[in-house]
């Protein structure tokens, strides 16, 4: 049986991931799911979540987890990748009032095409992938040429404002009339 720690980040609460993949659930008994949900309001019927794991024991959990389903947070990214796991992101919304900008779009678009990185955009993405689970590949550092670039994309990616540039050009396109470009000055 499959073993998938579902992360939503400790911050904010994150009820419509916790939804999707309760519902998911509901049909599905090949994927143990455990949660870390922190605040939701939205408690679980088909799995054990909790509002916080501790440190070492999170640490454990994603040793032991098969698959790490999770909000587009850096941290979720980079235990999948230390410890070669693939991950299901599914970005949290800043028009769902879930994130305030759109940091989390831009954070999941730059991973996009990152090996053992999988992308959910809405529900049904997710749940293609969660059918997929067993077969989704994972970020094999010892294997992938491209390892050392990603780590240091990651590690450039954190120490700069490519997120908030990227979130704030986000945010600017989708409030703009359709037609209408943003006249920006580097």
């Amino acid at each position: 049986m499959t073993f998938a720690l579902i992360t939503t980040g400790t911050q904010l609460p994150f009820d419509r991931l916790v939804r999707a993949v309760d519902k998911w659930a509901q049909t599905h008994s090949d994927i143990e799911f455990l949660a870390q949900v922190g605040e939701n309001a939205y408690a679980p019927e088909n799995f054990e979540s909790r509002a916080y794991i501790e440190g070492g024991e999170y640490q454990r959990l994603v040793k032991k987890s098969d698959l790490i389903i999770s909000h587009a947070g850096m941290g979720s990214i980079l235990a999948a990748i230390e410890w070669r796991k693939p991950i299901i992101l599914f970005p949290r919304s800043h028009l769902l009032g879930e994130v305030r900008n759109a940091h989390q779009l831009a954070t999941a678009q730059c991973f996009r095409s990152a090996k053992g990185i999988h992308v959910a955009d809405d529900e049904p993405q997710l749940n293609l992938l969660l059918g997929r689970a067993d077969s989704l590949e994972s970020p094999d550092c010892a294997k992938n040429s491209n390892t050392s670039s990603l780590v240091n994309f990651v590690r450039e990616f954190i120490h700069s404002e490519r997120i908030s540039e990227m979130a704030d050009h986000i945010t600017a396109a989708e409030t703009q009339p359709p037609g209408v470009v943003e006249d920006r000055k580097a």
